[in-house]
């Protein structure tokens, strides 16, 4: 999601590289929205089936609004726990949320 750079919210100062350690995004779980009980991996560009267990501690494959990165940068910086990654979440206590 590029809406904040694209329309001014957020100003372009420079470009740096990233070092190939950060080029490497982390796996991602998604849940099926109708068969909330079905999950997969999103890794590396490949998706693969998964158990619920295997997501737990991984981030929901989502996009951000300007809005909820600010927030969540803001809160990191802080100390402060964001309840949007809260939410990305997989809760460990029910199959089905």
């Amino acid at each position: 999601m590029d809406s904040a750079v694209k329309k001014g919210r957020w100003v372009v100062i420079g470009h740096v590289g990233l070092s190939p350690e950060l080029e490497v995004l982390p796996p991602k779980f998604i849940q099926d929205p109708i068969k909330k009980d079905q999950f997969s991996i999103y890794e590396n560009g490949k998706t693969r089936p998964a158990s619920r267990e295997e997501c737990f501690g991984l981030s929901r494959a989502s996009g951000w609004s300007p809005e909820h990165v600010e927030e969540r940068l803001n809160g990191h910086f802080a100390g402060r726990v964001n309840k949007w990654e809260l939410q990305d979440r997989l809760p460990q206590t029910s199959l089905l949320q």
